[in-house]
């Protein structure tokens, strides 16, 4: 069914977007500072987010939180993403993102990076299937999509995405 929801999302995407900001990004050795942690909901504050369709997730559901006894610096290149792997802790903070890698950890494995305007706003977006690795985690394969509307912004999970 995960393979029916990816290939679904795929095809539903206009063939030429108007901008592309995502596809000279190297994903499979990029950063988790880089990739955005939840999704983003319109400029309302008290708005709710739009529930994303099935198979889609939020990174941070992936990541296992830093336990508070872990010792440890928030250290940039323990939140690097190598060869599409990324095994360790995250914790999300109001002074930004926290990492320690640890190759024993739960984590996830990118299986594939395509590029394609899912939501139909002009806007190149990756779409990344990762699979969750580790002890007592579900290995089924995941949707990530990204985008980002400036070249040098950040990225996010794309606004209004349709259900299947």
């Amino acid at each position: 069914m995960q393979d029916c929801y990816y290939v679904a999302f795929l095809q539903r995407a206009k063939p030429q977007p108007v901008h592309d900001f995502v596809s000279n990004y190297d994903f499979m050795n990029g950063s988790l500072l880089d990739l955005v942690p939840e999704a983003q909901c319109g400029d309302a504050q008290d708005e709710p987010c739009e529930p994303l369709p099935p198979g889609i997730i939020e990174l941070k559901q992936v990541l296992v939180p830093v336990d508070p006894g872990q010792e440890g610096e928030a250290n940039p290149e323990a939140c690097c993403i190598r060869n599409g792997v990324f095994r360790g802790w995250a914790e999300y903070g109001e002074d930004g993102m926290r990492c320690l890698a640890d190759r024993r950890a739960k984590g996830f494995r990118m299986v594939a990076i395509d590029f394609a305007d899912v939501n139909s706003d002009g806007y190149l977006d990756a779409v990344i299937r990762l699979i969750p690795m580790g002890r007592g985690v579900r290995r089924i394969p995941l949707i990530l999509p990204l985008t980002r509307t400036t070249p040098d912004g950040p990225f996010s999970i794309p606004e209004h995405l349709v259900r299947f």
